[in-house]
């Protein structure tokens, strides 16, 4: 097998067949240590399909996956990366802010994944609402013109933490790309509550 490195300046692989339902083809081993030698996976996850099933699109392919089928593939997506020492970031992948199907993901995700300490848990995609909807919740204006309520980054962190003690990684607003807001004191004392917390 002919091993390609990872360029320098990546450290891991984002993988989105997941996140649109498309078939992952198993295969024994973890092609991406072996192949790229990248130490970290990076996984889309879609929770409205892990929670409640449904259609996904992506790379030419439309495939119907229920809940079960949907959860099953990511088992054994994250088994086979886990097992040989890949440390995998599941990420949730909604935007905007933190909807029901997101809260009820993490329900079930957080719990069943406490005890492999290589996943870790990126709560939210790309958040984009202002820095106080971030912290405290509130209603949040997506790009098709549509409002949604959204609770509050730390009351899902609260929510993780009552299942598990995995690393999180926080995305800051403007699609996790300001990171201002987390020198305030509000977010140090939330830190200091959740010390495994991290920043993406």
């Amino acid at each position: 097998m002919t091993v390609r490195r990872c360029p320098p300046f990546c450290s891991f692989v984002v993988v989105g067949y997941i996140y649109y339902g498309n078939r992952y083809t198993y295969q024994t081993g973890n092609p991406f240590l072996n192949v790229w030698e990248c130490p970290i996976v990076r996984l889309a996850i879609d929770p409205d399909i892990y929670v409640s099933g449904g259609i996904g699109k992506g790379s030419g392919q439309t495939v119907c996956r229920s809940a079960e089928e949907y959860q099953a593939l990511i088992d054994r997506f994250i088994t086979s990366l886990t097992d040989v020492g890949t440390v995998v970031v599941l990420d949730c992948h909604a935007y905007a802010g933190v909807y029901q199907s997101v809260t009820d993901f993490w329900k079930i995700a957080a719990k069943k994944y406490d005890e492999n300490e290589l996943v870790i848990y990126g709560l939210l995609n790309e958040p984009i609402s202002d820095w106080l909807t971030w912290y405290e919740g509130g209603k949040v204006a997506l790009p098709d013109g549509t409002v949604e309520e959204s609770i509050g980054i730390p009351a899902l962190i609260d929510i993780v933490r009552e299942l598990s003690d995995n690393v999180v990684a926080v995305g800051g607003i403007d699609w996790a790309f300001d990171l201002s807001g987390i020198a305030s004191e509000a977010f140090e004392k939330q830190v200091a509550a959740n010390s495994s917390a991290a920043l993406a």
